[in-house]
Formats: structure tokens, C-alpha cells, sequence
């Protein structure tokens, strides 16, 4: 958690964003409010809910190039490129009948 702000590239303010909203989340409940939130009162459990979803959030979108990479890497496997799929779309063609 403490390098979340040491990323860069594509998503870095939402990452960051969503990092800050659950440290404020975080600094709200402990220590002052970490009675209720033992006694199971349901705004506390709420606020530690909607603090996990923020940092799952983060985490998706900081696995998501990863993501996108291993599925560019399986389209240029299949012949996701385009050309090898147009040269096998040719040499499959029935050769016109000549009359």
C-alpha cells in the first residue's frame, strides 16, 4: 500500500484518488471511532465496506494493463493480426470455374 503513489502511466490519478479516499476512510475510523465499529454499528461497518471496494477498485484498475497485454498476446497468437488471417481467407477460395 505505502507505493501506491509511486505509480505511473494510464489510471494513475484514479489510482491515487482512490488510494487518498480509503487513507481518509481509514484515519476517520481508527482510533476514535474503533469501538462502534467492533460493536458492529452499521455506519462504521458501511465506511470499512465502502473503504475495501475503493482500494479493490485501485487494484483494478492497476492490474488492468496486465490484463489487456495477456489479451493482445493471445489475438497475435490466433492470428489476430489481420494480414496472416487474410492470407489464409485467400488461399481457401475455390478457384472460379473457367468456361
Amino acid at each position: 500500500m505505502p507505493l501506491i503513489p509511486l505509480v505511473t502511466g494510464a489510471g494513475r490519478n484514479w489510482i491515487v484518488g482512490l488510494y487518498l479516499g480509503a487513507l481518509l476512510l481509514t484515519q476517520f475510523e481508527f482510533p476514535y471511532h474503533y469501538p462502534q465499529l467492533v460493536a458492529m454499528r452499521r455506519f462504521m461497518v458501511a465506511e470499512v465496506t465502502l473503504r475495501d471496494l475503493l482500494l479493490a477498485a485501485a487494484l483494478l484498475i492497476l492490474l488492468a494493463p496486465w490484463r489487456l497485454r495477456g489479451a493482445r498476446r493471445e489475438g497475435k497468437e490466433k492470428g489476430g493480426d489481420g494480414q496472416n488471417r487474410q492470407k489464409e481467407r485467400t488461399s481457401e477460395r475455390k478457384p472460379d470455374a473457367y468456361f
